[in-house]
């Protein structure tokens, strides 16, 4: 029994995938039904539905960014993680992504999301820090912990960057 859990469970990926790949499809179908409109598929849908928002940007633009966090991660599964290493890009789209659900991170959790050694991610951290890409704040029940936040800056820029990357797809 435990067997078919478990195997049920490694099929999951392979599903959620399939069913995020006819979702795709479907809003690509229904996105025709405006023509000669670019818009982004999820505002496509939404459109059709008589919503259009910041809102609705907000969450196509977060949808993005997990997809985008999760092939990398899927990524990481076949290859190396030291071939491929962007770790301010895995930490800031991490940042965008647990922000997004309101949840604080920490420093620590961020240099776990950039699949490099600690103080490789430490140096990134300083760096975006000096680009105005992030900050950090004291965890008040806890001197040790620091988070670190993305600034209205950078929130700005992926918003735009991932709403690009559906308008392009």
């Amino acid at each position: 029994m435990q067997q078919s859990h478990a195997s049920a469970r490694s099929d999951l990926p392979n599903l959620q995938e399939t069913f995020r790949d006819t979702i795709r499809e479907v809003v690509r179908q229904l996105g025709s039904l405006l023509p000669g409109e670019e818009i982004p598929p999820p505002l496509q849908l939404a459109r059709l539905n008589g919503i259009e928002s910041k809102q609705t940007e907000e969450r196509a633009a977060f949808d993005v960014a997990k997809q985008i966090y999760e092939r990398r991660r899927r990524r990481n599964r076949f290859f190396d993680d030291a071939l491929f290493g962007e770790a301010a890009w895995d930490m800031m789209v991490d940042l965008y992504i647990h922000e997004h659900q309101d949840r604080l991170i920490s420093v620590t959790s961020a240099t776990l999301a950039s699949c490099v050694p600690p103080t490789t991610a430490l140096r990134w951290i300083t760096v975006l820090e000096e680009q105005g890409m992030v900050s950090r704040t004291e965890d008040p029940a806890d001197a040790r912990r620091r988070y670190l936040h993305l600034t209205e800056k950078s929130k700005s820029m992926l918003t735009n960057y991932f709403l690009d990357v559906l308008k392009r797809d």
